[in-house]
């Protein structure tokens, strides 16, 4: 039988219950910013600077076919993406918006680059240095 007329004490256990789900949710997150993240991502960092080190911007957006990636877009995205799902889990704003980086990059405050079209891809040509500061700055939200 459900009860139409919560009392006080079906109110303070349902209180309670959204307490403590909250503190698991505080605790997962603390887990996933100081272990789990920095292990994931810290390689990934890496790679990514190392991709970027020393490229022209002829290299940065060479494109070997109409339907590739250059790096540029791919270092991005990646670092977007990286972004956007650490928000999620710790449920707090993302870097790019937060930040105003979707300004900086003349970008929609939504686009992650998933979906993007070859069009899209090929006209994405931020300055080296703006996207080197956009990869740390995400990588310093992460670790």
């Amino acid at each position: 039988m459900v009860d139409d007329n919560p009392s006080a004490d079906n109110g303070f256990i349902n209180f309670r219950a959204s307490v403590n789900r909250r503190r698991r949710d505080d605790e997962t997150a603390f887990r996933i910013r100081s272990a789990v993240w920095p292990a994931l991502f810290s390689g990934f960092h890496r790679s990514v600077l190392r991709s970027l080190d020393g490229l022209r911007a002829d290299q940065a957006y060479f494109r070997p076919s109409q339907d590739a990636n250059h790096i540029a877009w791919l270092a991005w995205h990646l670092s977007r993406w990286q972004d956007y799902l650490l928000a999620r889990v710790l449920q707090e704003p993302e870097a790019w918006v937060a930040a105003g980086w979707y300004k900086q990059f003349g970008l929609d405050a939504k686009r992650t680059g998933m979906g993007d079209t070859t069009d899209q891809v090929g006209a994405f040509k931020p300055p080296l240095a703006l996207l080197a500061q956009y990869v740390e700055a995400v990588h310093a939200e992460t670790v």
